[in-house]
């Protein structure tokens, strides 16, 4: 069973605070399974330099940039991130042929971050669903998953609370959207779910923001986040055994 991996979101729209956030949890006694996820807009806001700053974090650094432009763009800002250090960014699956073009054009190697196709937003319902696709929204996280697949994706992105609609995929699932149950602040997010039941039900990396950076004590929610996915790992190695 591959290991679970936990990013922070840091989401805060003061640079220095995001900055000085992942210094800090970097620093914390919390293991090695997190890293950190940088958003579209500050990396477009605050530049190369920005990035550099969360990578010397010392963490895996997700930068979420859902693309979906032609091969040449897509490969020159993978091989952009690449440079920077950073490990995973994403295409929207719907970029399908733009998508393999890409990854067969770039040279993968360990400079390259490796791509997960994503499949929905997180405010997306089953209205949505069926009034712009014609499907269940557990059909359309499938279909587009299965695209991302097809199409060389290196993972999927899809809510924890539709994992079953990609259970035959043998491939790493990423699941945002992810707080405590009971947890009032999802804010637009109409897909989520608690660390412990995704991990349980096959997420490989979690994606946890708000929760997080805005706790009072950030590293101690960090813990909370972590023992929680240890948890569902034991059970499942458990389960294995």
């Amino acid at each position: 069973m591959a290991e679970k991996f936990l990013y922070v979101g840091l989401d805060r729209d003061r640079r220095r605070q995001n900055v000085d956030l992942a210094n800090r949890l970097a620093a914390a006694e919390t293991g090695d399974g997190f890293g950190f996820k940088v958003n579209l807009d500050h990396a477009l806001m605050w530049g190369e330099s920005y990035v550099k700053e969360i990578v010397a974090a010392g963490r895996d650094v997700f930068v979420d940039l859902k693309m979906n432009n032609g091969p040449r763009t897509m490969g020159n800002i993978m091989n952009w991130l690449g440079e920077l250090g950073v490990s995973l960014t994403n295409a929207w699956a719907h970029s399908e042929a733009n998508l393999a073009g890409t990854l067969s054009a770039i040279e993968r190697s360990d400079n390259v971050p490796r791509v997960f196709g994503v499949t929905f937003y997180t405010r997306w319902d089953e209205a949505y669903a069926r009034k712009h696709h014609g499907m269940s929204l557990p059909a359309l996280i499938g279909h587009w998953s299965r695209v991302a697949v097809e199409n060389g994706a290196d993972g999927i992105i899809l809510p924890a609370n539709h994992l079953e609609a990609v259970g035959d995929l043998e491939t790493p699932k990423l699941c945002p959207g992810i707080r405590m149950l009971g947890d009032a602040g999802a804010g637009e997010q109409r897909q989520v779910g608690s660390p412990y039941d995704a991990a349980l039900r096959g997420a490989d990396i979690l994606v946890v923001g708000s929760p997080i950076h805005s706790a009072a004590r950030p590293a101690e929610a960090l813990r909370t986040y972590l023992d929680e996915i240890g948890r569902a790992a034991a059970e499942l190695q458990a389960g294995e055994a």
